[in-house]
């Protein structure tokens, strides 16, 4: 281990790598005391304090070695994400989909910002006389009744490491809320508790024998059977049966699953595939479907749902399906598994409302450069019935810019149709394309992408 240092009071000196960082950002005012010596990870030099955890990764330059761990996240603190609210003065991150509390801002840029604290991964919280906002490194609180320069830090470090409590020196506040994480690998496989919401339940024992916990849009359990395994609850299939097959449409509409029969709607595919996909998540069970403000699919484990409203890498999200399962636990169970927590507020998941039926189509997969791309959409109504005199909203989305091309209302057979140019794209580019419609029969929606040729423009 490194050689230690004296610029700490207690038991436990700081290691000479993190000296100057610690002492940089604000030393014992911010990090609080050591609550360890230094130890090594699988290469990684760390060490635990009262407030947060410091890591040397020595594979990085020699500028980023030195960083605060993540422990808001490992903490299960992250919430999901909520759009911007368009505000004055607003500091939205599109990282998380969070803003930092204004009564907040000036400490968290005194401490070190972003840079130190991370971005903000949930919204403020009034607690208990309390005002709590959580970062992806650190956290905040102070007293509602106190003046806005009476922050203080929230014992992250302490949370994460409660085996080191009888090193923590002084009064300290930990984070509140704090529950169980024994499904941690798998939560995070997920995207933390920013994808599957915040635990309504601790760990208990269901009906059938195995250890469960209940999110606000997940629910985890371990079988009796394979006790090391963590899996997702089917509450997708448990909404009904799968509808039936479809044609395989992957070619322009995303993926396609042969067991059931049903594509995976481009605007879920990434997500899809990156969190486990039919392994995870289950087998899609129908066709992506636009209700009033959602894109929503339903799989055999979680329902998934497109939000416009969020910035596009988080606009993926889980319906709270958890909620639901949770009101139907019996009484006894459900109070025992919340440790005494109300019941949580009551959230529906709406059905499908009547709507348009849209495609949309290009005429090239493959776009040389500096040619036209015919886009051509076709409407229908709720029974099938081709719908003129509806103008669809063409979204482009390029690398560069988002691009928003007029296109003409449908004609007689509901067809709209128009070649755009796109000079802005770039070779080898994949370019992603949305169509919107709103009318009386409600909303429909339409996606899909192409590709610009690589090299010569020569098919």
């Amino acid at each position: 281990m490194p050689a230690g240092s004296s610029l700490s009071e207690g038991p436990h000196p700081i290691a000479a790598p993190f000296e100057s960082y610690w002492t940089a950002n604000g030393g014992l005012a911010t990090f609080g005391p050591p609550l360890e010596e230094s130890r090594l990870e699988e290469s990684r030099l760390r060490q635990t304090f009262l407030n947060a955890e410091l890591v040397l990764d020595p594979s990085l330059p020699a500028a980023d070695r030195i960083y605060p761990a993540p422990l808001g996240m490992q903490l299960g603190l992250a919430e999901p994400p909520v759009p911007a609210s368009g505000q004055v003065g607003e500091r939205y991150f599109e990282s998380t989909g969070h803003s930092v509390y204004p009564g907040f801002s000036q400490e968290y840029d005194r401490i070190g910002g972003e840079a130190l604290a991370g971005p903000p991964i949930g919204e403020v919280q009034f607690r208990d006389g309390w005002v709590i906002q959580h970062y992806r490194n650190m956290g905040l609180i102070r007293p509602e009744s106190s003046a806005p320069s009476d922050i203080r830090f929230l014992a992250y470090g302490l949370a994460f490491r409660p085996d080191l409590s009888a090193q923590a020196a002084g009064s300290s506040v930990l984070p509140p809320g704090l529950r169980p994480r024994p499904f941690a690998a798998m939560i995070d496989r997920l995207g933390s508790e920013s994808v599957i919401g915040p635990p309504l339940t601790n760990p208990f024992l269901a009906g059938d024998g195995s250890l469960e916990q209940v999110y606000e849009r997940a629910v985890l359990y371990s079988p009796v059977d394979a006790p090391a395994q963590v899996r997702l609850r089917p509450l997708g299939s448990a909404l009904g049966p799968a509808d039936p097959a479809v044609l395989d449409a992957s070619a322009d509409f995303g993926l396609y699953a042969p067991q059931t029969g049903h594509n995976i709607a481009w605007a879920f595919a990434s997500f899809y595939s990156a969190r486990g996909a039919a392994d995870v998540l289950g087998l899609p069970l129908e066709e992506a479907k636009m209700t009033t403000d959602v894109l929503r699919q339903r799989y055999e484990n979680v329902v998934l749902e497109y939000h416009f409203e969020l910035p596009p890498l988080l606009a993926v999200q889980l319906a709270p399906l958890g909620r639901e399962y949770f009101r139907r636990l019996p009484s006894h169970v459900a109070q025992d598994a919340a440790g005494g927590d109300p019941t949580p507020p009551a959230s529906e998941v709406p059905a499908p409302e009547s709507a348009y039926v849209v495609r949309a189509q290009v005429s090239l997969s493959v776009l040389p450069l500096g040619a036209l791309q015919q886009f051509t959409v076709w409407i229908t109504g709720p029974d099938g019935a081709a719908v003129a005199g509806v103008t669809p909203l063409l979204a482009i989305h390029t690398a560069r810019a988002d691009i928003f091309p007029a296109l003409p209302a449908t004609d007689e057979q509901g067809v709209s149709s128009a070649a755009i140019p796109l000079s802005d794209v770039q070779p080898g580019e994949i370019v992603n394309f949305e169509v919107f419609v709103a009318g009386e029969a409600g909303v429909g929606y339409a996606f899909g992408q192409f590709a610009v040729r690589v090299g010569s423009n020569t098919p």
